[in-house]
């Protein structure tokens, strides 16, 4: 499968993501590879027609090497076809999230300078209106467009698949060379604007062959899909190692908690990778008791969910061991995880993790910025020359022993400066969550004369529930330190957070509407 390269990872057998995919196919042809609501297709027949379209884009549209083709689907069959096709033929899939708004979606493709797009027929209206300002040339949908328009060739992916005289495409082999870029992921842009991370097929299947590692993940089990596939979880740390081992993943174009459920059950999925706020859903909006008892492994990426989501989860999916993942567009998804919740995390394979200190030196173990290394990570950004070196600075505070367990403690930029002490809101959160009626906590900064930053606290109730501020604050001073206690205490609707495309709390944009409402009282 792999072997090994100089102590600092693997190396991989696949230069070229497609061909994992291909070797999937010789090995379990008839076997269900993706299951789509009603519809489901095999390894061979994707397989067959990824070539199909690959063949097609190459000598219809011509696209060549390194090419950037614009890729704004949902979560479908046709979306793995055509992505495969694309990083097949060496092309760069830009992964553009189908929330985005039209100027958005301008700015992603005039940032890398790409003028072919493969999309969904409901997402026409959204590019119709930019097109004469982005210079795309060439569109491919997955049905027909109900319009044309003058100056651009547009074709569907099922008159191209009904073609009595489709084209195989096996004849064009897939593109083979080292640290070949496959995907460019924008980053959600919480500051300044967004910045296009590219992420080799070497990232991608190194970060498959870790979480398949330290999973215990094979070709028998089954995923269902929860996340969306342009975001680096959906589709690195499921979709491909997935597809790479054999195994079967079941999608849906959004996310419906009890479809989820209901697919869990259904077809007895064994493994399910997602972020806490679809954890928390399921757990709320389930219409009935659903059979879990496939799950074996649940994997939460992004942060810690509180000890009385855990316990609700364990009784929804009793045998399933439950699991904290820490990782970055930048490392393909991948880099720490935890063997249970609760439990510290350790180094997943192909990724060594060492400590910035405040004094600039570099140590194995101590508390400081994380460093990233290894097959998985990535430093290049689209567009800048400059950012291409081993090392990953994260951004994020960590705590690493010697015994190789890590503690994440909160970003950098997240981090309060209390007159000179530092605050981690990632420690003072969980403990608002203890609280009856305590849906979600998020601490922040607000600007004060004297101390330069205090902390401020924005909870949001659960469904039918209510929060009792006063007995919280009269409890808080025992559970946290006092130079920990936020100085505000509010509670707001969920829809007021703002939050960014993958549904992350966007804390300077909080501070800014906190601080502005401070303001104005």
């Amino acid at each position: 499968m792999t072997e090994m390269n100089s102590g600092k990872g693997m190396k991989s057998k696949y230069r070229n993501i497609y061909d994992a995919v291909k070797e999937s196919s010789y090995r379990f042809p008839e076997k269900t590879a993706i299951i789509e609501e009603e519809k489901s297709i095999t390894y061979s027949e994707l397989a067959e027609k990824i070539d199909i379209i690959a063949g097609w884009l190459k000598e219809e549209f011509k696209v060549k090497k390194g090419e950037r083709i614009g890729v704004l689907f949902v979560n479908s069959i046709d979306f793995y076809i055509v992505f495969y096709a694309i990083v097949k033929l060496g092309c760069i899939a830009v992964m553009v999230n189908t929330k985005m708004q039209s100027e958005e979606i301008e700015y992603v493709l005039k940032d890398t300078d790409t003028h072919c797009l493969v999309l969904n027929e409901r997402w026409f209206a959204k590019v119709e209106k930019i097109l004469p300002d982005i210079n795309v040339d060439r569109i491919l949908t997955d049905h027909v467009p109900e319009t044309k328009i003058q100056g651009v060739r547009s074709f569907s992916i099922d008159e191209i698949l009904k073609q009595k005289n489709k084209r195989s495409g096996s004849m064009y082999t897939s593109i083979q060379e080292d640290d070949l870029t496959a995907v460019i992921l924008h980053t959600s842009g919480t500051t300044g604007k967004p910045k296009g991370i590219m992420v080799s097929h070497t990232n991608m299947m190194e970060t498959a062959y870790g979480y398949q590692e330290a999973l215990r993940v094979s070709e028998k089990d089954i995923s269902v899909l929860s996340v969306p596939v342009f975001h680096i979880l959906g589709l690195s740390c499921v979709s491909n190692m997935f597809l790479y081992m054999g195994g079967t993943i079941v999608v849906f174009e959004k996310f419906d908690s009890n479809k989820v459920l209901g697919a869990i059950e259904k077809y007895h999925a064994t493994h399910f990778h997602s972020v806490p706020a679809v954890y928390i859903k399921m757990m709320h909006e389930a219409e009935r008791k659903y059979n879990l008892d496939s799950l074996r492994i649940a994997v939460c990426g992004g942060a810690v969910i509180s000890n009385e989501n855990k316990e609700k989860f364990y009784r929804m999916a009793p045998k399933a061991s439950f699991r904290i993942a820490y990782g970055l567009t930048e490392t393909a998804g991948s880099g720490v995880l935890s063997y249970r919740h609760g439990d510290p995390g350790r180094e997943v394979m192909n990724c060594h993790i060492t400590i910035l200190n405040e004094d600039g030196s570099i140590t194995e173990y101590g508390e400081g910025e994380a460093l990233c290394e290894g097959s998985i990570v990535t430093t290049k950004v689209w567009g800048r020359e400059d950012k291409d070196k081993e090392i990953l600075h994260t951004g994020d505070i960590i705590r690493k022993e010697k015994n190789g367990d890590i503690f994440i403690l909160d970003r950098i930029k997240d981090v309060i400066n209390r007159g000179g002490e530092k605050l981690f809101p990632s420690l003072i959160e969980p403990v608002f969550l203890q609280y009856p009626g305590v849906e979600y906590a998020s601490v922040f900064p607000v600007s004060d004369e004297i101390l330069g930053e205090i902390p401020a606290a924005i909870l949001v109730e659960k469904e039918n529930e209510k929060i009792n501020l006063e007995e919280i604050k009269k409890d808080l001073p025992g559970k946290i330190g006092k130079f920990e206690l936020p100085q505000y205490i509010e509670i707001w609707k969920e829809e007021d957070i703002p939050v960014t495309g993958n549904g992350k709390v966007r804390k300077k944009a909080l501070r800014q509407i906190f601080e502005d409402k401070l303001k104005n009282n």
